[in-house]
């Protein structure tokens, strides 16, 4: 399902048009389009000239547009709801027999959030046996208090990626009507509305009705077993060890499992955890579970294996989309980790926790990470890295004894002598060019900084 909507996704992002889009000029062409009576060819010209404003209340071409630094402003063509081009023209575009007017004025009445319109999208839908996505989608910006209509177009795209891509927009809708579509279709016998009910379930909080539920599923041989795990997960429900001991084999629940066990706080999941790590430390699946989850014993535990035991030479523990970069609590442990780990050609990405981190304290402590020889190449690029643009004048003061002895193997630091302008070690960085095994991306650093003023 994720493969689905990461293709879906990619279509998008290669789909919207990269030219500048504003409103007047929407008007403008808009009104010759109304004065041509709509004609197909020139409805088909506005969607292709105006994708990015026209599908600005979808937020996954939000996301696109982000990606192509364009406005990422939801619903940019409001103002032109109260216009007499939109007032005259929408209940035509929604209502007429044609289907392309019927796409323009789903995207339409999406785009500048009128609400008023919803029946006669749903009427849209309807009248194409729930085959318009675009009206589904459109239904779904309008935050539609109905979800009927919109299961009814997954279900007739559940096996395309089209449909991957509706159901995670299905699940933007509002939590209470998810919640009681998930209550109410959490037994159902078609396997794709039981699938969305599960996934519905991840709303609001957790009852105890909810739990009882996916608790039943994960327990049983359903094959969406998985996902109520995931949900459980997500909830950081404990007392999760009995139901999924017999997964811990499984190598597609696993993961899962592992996620579910590592997230929970009582004494017998913990107790299930800790004799994981003890068997298997080095464990991929256990790793990631512990690096992943949001409880912050289980993220102790796992920067305890990176500091203190061996692992497989190729996990680097990147910690970009997890909870771990930005707890504050961690703080000194990251550092401890950083300082005592036996693993120190791998622990390059931990400094990514001092990206955001941009107080004296956190900038003197990469300073002194730098002046480390145990530092790994790796390592001391990403602590450079990390320290660009900070305008520190602790990096500026701290510049000269940095270059002290460096050879050309320390050549990143050249990014932090240009960015605080010191020239002063020009004759150094001269005889470091004259190195004939230096690559290309070495050399143009070097004389950038050498070619600079």
């Amino acid at each position: 399902m994720k493969k689905f909507f990461g293709i879906f996704f990619m279509y998008l992002l290669f789909s919207l048009n990269v030219s500048a889009q504003s409103l007047f000029e929407f008007k403008e062409d808009f009104e010759k389009l109304a004065v041509g009576k709509f004609a197909d060819i020139g409805i088909d010209s506005l969607l292709k000239k105006y994708n990015h404003l026209l599908y600005f209340s979808d937020k996954g071409a939000i996301l696109a547009g982000v990606l192509q630094n364009k406005s990422s402003e939801e619903f940019s063509l409001m103002d032109f709801r109260f216009s007499s081009l939109y007032e005259l023209n929408i209940d035509m575009l929604l209502q007429d027999s044609a289907s392309k007017k019927n796409q323009l004025g789903c995207l339409l009445a999406a785009a500048v959030y009128d609400k008023s319109r919803i029946p006669f999208i749903e009427a849209i839908l309807k009248k194409t046996d729930y085959k318009d996505f675009r009206a589904a989608c459109a239904l779904i910006s309008l935050q539609s208090k109905e979800t009927e209509p919109v299961i009814k177009t997954i279900l007739h795209y559940s096996k395309e990626p089209i449909g991957a891509y509706l159901i995670e927009r299905f699940l933007e809708m509002e939590s209470n009507l998810l919640e009681k579509f998930g209550t109410d279709n959490i037994n159902s016998t078609n396997t794709v509305i039981r699938y969305l009910a599960i996934r519905s379930l991840s709303k609001g909080r957790l009852t105890s009705e909810k739990d009882k539920s996916l608790r039943d599923i994960a327990g049983s041989q359903d094959s969406l077993r998985g996902w109520a795990i995931a949900v459980l997960a997500e909830f950081n429900s404990n007392h999760m060890a009995g139901i999924l001991q017999p997964f811990m084999n499984d190598t597609v629940l696993r993961p899962i499992a592992l996620k579910a066990v590592a997230n929970s706080s009582s004494s017998d999941d913990i107790h299930v955890l800790d004799s994981l790590i003890a068997l298997t430390p080095s464990d991929r699946g256990l790793l990631e579970a512990l690096k992943e989850s949001s409880n912050i014993l289980s993220q102790k535990k796992w920067l305890k294996i990176i500091r203190e035991r061996e692992i497989p030479h190729d996990y680097f523990p990147f910690i970009e989309r997890t909870k771990i970069i930005e707890n504050d609590e961690l703080y000194d442990e990251i550092c401890l980790t950083i300082k005592n780990t036996t693993n120190y050609r791998q622990i390059f990405p931990l400094f990514n926790y001092f990206l955001q981190r941009k107080d004296d304290k956190s900038t003197s402590y990469l300073l002194t990470c730098l002046t480390q020889k145990k530092m790994s190449s790796l390592a001391r690029a990403n602590i450079i890295r990390v320290l660009r643009g900070r305008e520190s004048e602790l990096i500026k003061s701290a510049l000269p004894s940095l270059m002290q002895g460096a050879t050309k193997e320390d050549l990143d630091i050249l990014e932090l002598l240009l960015e605080y302008k010191n020239f002063n070690f020009k004759s150094m960085v001269s005889q470091w060019v004259l190195d004939d095994t230096m690559d290309t991306a070495s050399r143009e650093l070097c004389n950038r900084y050498l070619f600079s003023l």
